[in-house]
C-alpha cells in the first residue's frame, strides 16, 4: 500500500441543506475518481458516508454528537439573551416606561422568581425538546422512567445528598483559596419575597421547577441521545452542558460535580425519578438555609457541631 504523509492530506468540505445531495455528489465523485469500484445508493444504504448503522436506518447522514449540543446551545443562548430584549421592547417601547422604571420591576423579588420560573422552563425544556426533535427522537423513548424500588432509591439518594455536600464543601474551600490571592466572584442571586406566598415562590421557582425540567433535560434527554457513544461519556457531556448552562462561575463547577454523580445515578438506577428527588432535596435545603436568619443558622451549625463531637468523644472513667 502506498505510502501517504500527512502533509499530503487535503481536507474538502460539502456544505448544503439537509436532502441537498451532498451524498450522492460525494459518492459520485469518489467513483468516477475510482476510489470506490461501486456507486453507492442513499435507499440501499450503502453510500461511504452514512456508515453508521442509525444513519443507514434513516437514509440521512447525520452527526449527533455536534447537533445534540448544538442546537440546545444555540437555543439556550438565544433565550437567554432574546428575552431581555424582548422585555425592554415591552415595557419602554410599547408600554413607554423609562429604562429604571422597567428595570425596578424587575428587581421585585416576587417577580424575580416568577421570571426564573419561565425561563428555566424555556431555556432547559425547549432547546433539548427541538434538539431531540431535530434528530429524530422521540422523547418517551430517550427518557428512562422506571420505578424503583425503595431499596435501591434510599441508598442513592443518600448517596447523591452526600457528594452533593462534598461538592460544596469542595467548592466553597476551592473559592476560599482563591480569595486568598484576591481573586474574588460573588454571585448576587437578589433578595427572597416575603411571607408565606413568597416562601412559597421561592420553593417552586428554586426546588420544584429545576428539579423537574433541568433531569429532564440534561440527563434524560441528553444522556439518552449519547448513551449509544458510551454511558461514560454521555454522563460527563451531560454534566459539563448541566455546568455551563447555570451562567456563572460560581456555580459551574459545582453544577458539573453534581451533575456527574445525577447522570451516574440515572444510568445506574434507570430512572428519571430519582435524579429529581436529589435534586429537588439539594436545591429545597438551600431555600430553607436562604429564610434563616443567620443568627439561627449559625446555632443550628453550633448545636450539630457539639452533637458529633459529643459522640465522636470516648467516656472516660476516673
Amino acid at each position: 500500500m502506498e505510502q501517504v504523509f500527512t502533509k499530503s492530506i487535503r481536507n474538502v468540505a460539502l456544505l448544503g441543506h439537509s436532502g441537498g445531495g451532498k451524498t450522492s455528489l460525494a459518492e459520485s465523485m469518489l467513483y468516477i475518481s475510482r476510489l470506490t469500484d461501486r456507486l453507492g445508493n442513499i435507499a440501499d444504504g450503502n453510500t461511504i458516508c452514512d456508515y453508521d448503522p442509525e444513519e443507514v436506518a434513516r437514509k440521512n447522514s447525520i452527526r449527533k454528537i455536534g447537533l445534540a449540543i448544538g442546537l440546545p446551545s444555540l437555543a439556550l443562548f438565544a433565550i437567554s439573551f432574546g428575552w431581555s430584549f424582548l422585555y425592554l421592547f415591552i415595557t419602554m417601547k410599547c408600554l413607554k416606561m423609562t429604562y429604571n422604571e422597567s428595570i425596578a420591576i424587575i428587581n421585585n423579588p416576587a417577580i424575580q422568581q416568577i421570571l426564573q420560573i419561565t425561563l428555566s422552563t424555556l431555556m432547559f425544556l425547549v432547546p433539548f425538546t427541538i434538539g431531540a426533535k431535530c434528530l429524530k427522537f422521540k422523547i418517551g423513548e430517550l427518557i428512562m422512567f422506571n420505578k424503583v424500588k425503595k431499596g435501591t432509591f434510599l441508598p442513592f439518594l443518600l448517596i447523591g445528598m452526600g457528594f452533593c455536600s462534598f461538592a460544596n464543601i469542595s467548592v466553597s474551600y476551592a473559592s476560599s483559596i482563591f480569595e486568598g490571592f484576591g481573586i474574588e466572584y460573588d454571585v448576587d442571586f437578589g433578595r427572597n419575597p416575603e411571607g408565606v406566598f413568597g416562601f412559597l415562590l421561592s420553593f417552586i421557582a428554586t426546588a420544584i421547577v429545576p428539579a423537574i425540567v433541568e433531569e429532564f433535560a440534561c440527563r434524560g434527554i441528553m444522556i439518552g441521545i449519547l448513551k449509544k457513544y458510551g454511558e461514560g461519556f454521555a454522563v460527563i457531556s451531560s454534566a459539563v452542558i448541566f455546568g455551563i448552562m447555570h451562567g456563572n462561575f460560581e456555580q459551574i463547577p459545582f453544577a458539573t460535580m453534581v451533575g456527574l454523580i445525577l447522570g451516574y445515578i440515572y444510568v445506574k438506577t434507570g430512572s428519571i425519578w430519582t435524579c429529581m428527588a436529589v435534586h429537588c432535596v439539594n436545591n429545597s435545603i438551600a431555600v430553607i438555609f436562604s429564610y434563616l436568619p443567620n443568627t439561627a443558622l449559625s446555632n443550628i451549625i453550633y448545636i450539630l457541631c457539639n452533637i458529633f463531637s459529643k459522640k465522636s468523644t470516648p467516656n472516660r472513667k476516673n
